[in-house]
């Protein structure tokens, strides 16, 4: 039989404000499900707002270049 699980709060979307939420609800002792579709961090964190990530990227596939 599957263990049944009791939460507190569920929180739709691991972005920095469900993050955040989850965490700090976590951090008061309370029991939280934080669900996410795609990567954790949310599309800023990964492919939107921070253009690190795209430079990074990009020295990679330089790096990894022959010659």
């Amino acid at each position: 039989m599957a263990k049944e699980n009791h939460y507190s709060t569920i929180v739709l979307g691991a972005g920095s404000g469900g993050l955040t939420v989850a965490l700090g609800l976590a951090a008061l002792g309370k029991p939280v499900a934080l669900i996410e579709r795609q990567a954790v961090g949310g599309d800023c964190t990964n492919v939107g707002c921070i253009p690190s990530k795209t430079l990074i990227h990009l020295a990679a596939e330089e790096c990894d270049r022959p010659g």
